[in-house]
């Protein structure tokens, strides 16, 4: 996966910010994959299964940085009943 150079100094820009700690794993997978690191590979560095790999992928090749930036988990305080 090729990044751009202006792609890789935002995701590592981002990845020097703690106000966007909660999206650091997602923004390691497209970053990891970028330096050609397999999936197996990511899988172990970051902890996660193939799934998240996958599902990371597919969300920034399909929409861009900007939706792995999102809240997608549905929680307590986010639910509505």
């Amino acid at each position: 996966m090729k990044l751009t150079n202006e792609e890789t100094q935002k995701i590592e820009q981002l990845l020097r910010d703690s106000s966007y700690a909660k999206y650091h794993k997602r923004l390691q997978i497209i970053y990891f994959r970028s330096k050609e690191k397999s999936y197996k590979e990511i899988m172990d560095l970051l902890d996660c299964n193939k799934t998240t790999v996958w599902r990371n992928l597919k969300k920034y090749k399909e929409s861009g940085l900007e939706v792995l930036l999102q809240e997608t988990h549905v929680t307590k305080k986010n639910k509505h009943f």
